[in-house]
Formats: structure tokens, C-alpha cells, sequence
């Protein structure tokens, strides 16, 4: 899991998931019977996970047997933005987006710069600026 520094270095599949939920104004986490997962990245920070859609998340769960009894949970952007993200940051997690495989391979970014790339697309409309 890569954490990009800063919003001009933000990898593609980043501004995608931004684009579908500033689009949809939802996001997936999975949580079990002991709350939602705050696995150790390979940059040696917790992160929650979360996915732009129920789809991604579905496939996710099929393919990561150490999640297996999860189940997909479903957030309001609006949810997100003003409640989650700022416990997010007081815990000190970084927000994992669209893992996918066996091993969860995606991007981790802090919550304040996934709430920042949101306001961006939402800004511009979905419009690339530069």
C-alpha cells in the first residue's frame, strides 16, 4: 500500500474513487461482529479500508480470505466528511482506498487529503483542472 504525499501526486485510481463518490455521495467499509479493520500498512501505519462501490468491495471480500466473514457497510459521503474523517485523523489512521486482491494492494492517503481530493472533484464538477 503507497501513501502519495500530497494532492499533485495523487495516482490515477485515487482521483477515480474520488470522482465515483463525489458522483455518488457514498463510500464502503466492511466491518464483523468486532468492529471495522485497522490492518498495519507496509508504511507502518493503520488504515481503514474503504471503496467507491459496492461491486469493488464485493470482489475485495471474495478475493481476501482474512476478511472472510466481513461484510460491506455503506457510508454517507456527507457522514464521512464530517464525522469520520476527523476521528479518523484523532486516531491516527490513514483511509485505504478500493484494495483489491488477496493482499488488499491499493493506496492509503490521510483522511484530511481524501476529504480535499472529494472537494476538489466536486468543485470542478468532475472537471480535470491543469
Amino acid at each position: 500500500m503507497t501513501e502519495p504525499q500530497d494532492l499533485a501526486s495523487v495516482p490515477e485510481a485515487c482521483r477515480r474513487f474520488a470522482e465515483e463518490v463525489a458522483r455518488t455521495g457514498r463510500l464502503w467499509t466492511i466491518a464483523d461482529a468486532g468492529g471495522f479493520p485497522t490492518p498495519q500498512s507496509t508504511a507502518g501505519k493503520k488504515s481503514i479500508p474503504v471503496w467507491s462501490s459496492l461491486t469493488a468491495v464485493a470482489l475485495f471480500l471474495t478475493a481476501a480470505r482474512a476478511y472472510r466473514g466481513f461484510r460491506p457497510c455503506e457510508l454517507s459521503w456527507k457522514d464521512f466528511e464530517d464525522k469520520w474523517a476527523a476521528a479518523l485523523t484523532k486516531d491516527g489512521l490513514t483511509v485505504g482506498l478500493d484494495w483489491a486482491g488477496a493482499e488488499g494492494a491499493g493506496f492509503d492517503v490521510p483522511p484530511a487529503m481524501l476529504t480535499a481530493l472529494v472537494d476538489s472533484v466536486r468543485a470542478t464538477g468532475g472537471r480535470r483542472r491543469g
